[in-house]
């Protein structure tokens, strides 16, 4: 129960997205990546230098436009970046998601 603005202005901005983009597995990875980050469970600085390291930082500090326009990632690549964050999720809150994904 703790007010958090910046959490609160993210998830404005996603349910704002999600209205309007088309390509919800992005805005989903975009935004856990930036919750997850904003409340100081992730960073992209200890991970070892690769490509999956600049497209996991692009999708912590630049916006959703700017992460639109780097990267086209395949399906498979954001069913396994979406299972990550949501064990990640999972683990932090010591409870499964109730939440079920959808597969095209």
């Amino acid at each position: 129960h703790q007010r958090n603005p910046k959490v609160f202005i993210l998830l404005v901005h996603f349910l704002n997205k999600v209205t309007t983009e088309d390509d919800f597995d992005l805005v989903s990875s975009v935004f856990k990546i930036k919750l997850l980050s904003t409340l100081g469970f992730f960073s992209t600085i200890t991970l070892a230098d690769s490509s999956t390291k600049r497209v996991l930082q692009t999708f912590e500090e630049e916006d959703f436009e700017t992460a639109k326009s780097r990267f086209r990632l395949s399906p498979q690549a954001y069913l396994k970046l979406l299972s990550f964050l949501d064990s990640m999720v999972e683990n932090l809150t010591e409870r499964k998601l109730s939440t079920v994904r959808f597969l095209s």
